[in-house]
């Protein structure tokens, strides 16, 4: 077989770009439109709002499908464990990019609520990406290669 690893990486980044738009922007956006409605506020729903999302979702996706990929290799048989590694570890330099360009206020009214969303997003995020790859891989398996 030839280039395997290399479509392996390019596979598992396209998987994660593409479950980065449809996760983390899209279903992440409405996760918290329903956080800011339940709280009483105005959802903010726009197309160019949800355009946004769904570019920064395909941006987090490629890092998170990156970081799959390396884990996949560093980690073989550790399954959802490493769906939850990537969810939380992309959470995580969600926080510290919102925390560093001002965008995250601790001590705002339902933070801590959206915090949670989010990083539920996230983590479902990590687990359909893996989900999305285990099956790629088993799909592989099932094709010749040469």
């Amino acid at each position: 077989m030839v280039l395997k690893r290399e479509t392996s990486w390019l596979r598992s980044t396209l998987a994660g770009a593409a479950t980065g738009v449809l996760v983390l922007g899209l279903v992440g956006r409405l996760a918290t439109a329903l956080v800011a409605v339940a709280a009483g506020r105005p959802s903010n729903l726009s197309a160019r709002g949800l355009l946004e999302v769904a570019v920064i979702g395909a941006l987090f996706g490629v890092v998170g499908g990156l970081l799959a990929w390396a884990l996949r290799r560093a980690l073989p048989g550790a399954g959802k464990a490493r769906g939850v590694v990537v969810g939380g570890g992309l959470f995580a330099i969600a926080l510290v990019w919102s925390w560093l360009g001002g965008h995250l206020e601790p001590s705002g009214d339902g933070v801590w609520w959206t915090l949670a969303v989010v990083g539920a997003v996230f983590l479902v995020y990590g687990l359909v990406l893996e989900l999305w790859l285990e099956r790629e891989a088993q799909n592989s398996n099932l094709t010749p290669s040469s």
